[in-house]
């Protein structure tokens, strides 16, 4: 009964001035609306019903990608790391390499001793991060 019924027969019944209200609350979960709700914006607006299926599909389109682009850059960026760690490696080693053959011994195994704890202190920490 629409508002202005209620007012009307509020005044022919009674001079109180109590108004009384209607109303409905739908609560749709995950954003998407029940069967009925569907049908009844269907039969006011013919054709609502694909346009919501077709919202819905394309926001979970969007969601995937934008995970599946999420995922690709975490991968790329270890990769990256990765080869830089190789290449920052090899180089220590070369130079290392050339400071033994000179003579200095001590610093060789030192460039080399400060690489390998610099390389296993990264793993182990990436490990607890990944673990947590």
């Amino acid at each position: 009964m629409p508002v202005n019924d209620y007012r009307n027969a509020l005044d022919a019944d009674s001079s109180d001035g109590y108004l009384l209200e209607n109303k409905e609350i739908f609560h749709f979960l995950d954003s998407f609306p029940s069967p009925e709700v569907l049908k009844s914006y269907e039969t006011i607006l013919p054709g609502y019903a694909e346009r919501v299926f077709t919202l819905r599909e394309k926001e979970q389109v969007f969601q995937h990608e934008k995970q599946n682009k999420a995922l690709n850059g975490v991968i790329n960026r270890d990769r990256r790391g990765q080869w830089m760690g190789f290449f920052i490696t090899l180089f220590i080693l070369i130079i290392a390499t050339v400071f033994a053959f000179r003579g200095e011994i001590l610093f060789a195994g030192t460039l080399i001793t400060i690489d390998l704890v610099g390389l296993v202190s990264v793993f182990a920490i990436g490990r607890k991060l990944n673990i947590k």
